[in-house]
């Protein structure tokens, strides 16, 4: 599989101290634990690399870490882990000037809000996302602000809307 390969080349990498190698390997293996919901390792893996990236100042991989830490405390049920972690996430993508970035954060936020039941902050975080996605034409960005408007209308039980967005991204 492919965790299998990005962990092999996390070995070799070591083996032949290749910091450069093992910062993306590590970065890859995380990345597939959250596709694979291993959160936990994920977790780990995104915490071990932060702690080596903080002191090297390389803004985006933190940026990465904290989005992707995010990530992982919403999933673990940890809403307020995931919400410093996005806003961290946010700041250092607004300094970056990373928009593409900031919209994922924007979206992420949205969902974290919509779990603590704070409808006001959800919808200005997807409708953020959505502007941000919409001028910089990024499509995936595009994309998940529709699912998030979606999922936000059937929680604020606004079906015609709901559906609305799920049919825009059926028909992405």
């Amino acid at each position: 599989t492919a965790l299998t390969c990005y962990e092999k080349s996390l070995q070799i990498a070591q083996n032949i101290h290749n910091n450069r190698w093992i910062k993306g390997a590590l970065t890859c293996i995380a990345s597939l634990q959250i596709k694979m919901k291993l959160y936990k390792a994920a977790e780990g893996n995104f915490q071990t690399l932060l702690a080596w990236e903080n002191t090297k100042k390389d803004y985006e991989i933190v940026a990465i870490c904290y989005y992707n830490l995010g990530i992982c405390k919403f999933n673990l049920k940890d809403t307020l882990a995931a919400e410093s972690y996005q806003l961290q996430a946010l700041d250092i993508l607004e300094v970056t000037d990373d928009e593409n970035g900031q919209a994922d954060c924007f979206t992420s936020l949205s969902e974290i809000y919509l779990a603590k039941g704070d409808f006001k902050n959800s919808y200005s975080s997807v409708q953020k996302a959505l502007e941000i996605s919409i001028r910089n034409k990024y499509q995936e960005g595009i994309t998940s602000a529709w699912k998030m408007l979606s999922i936000y209308y059937v929680q604020t039980k606004n079906y015609k809307e709901a559906y609305f967005y799920l049919g825009k991204c059926d028909s992405v």
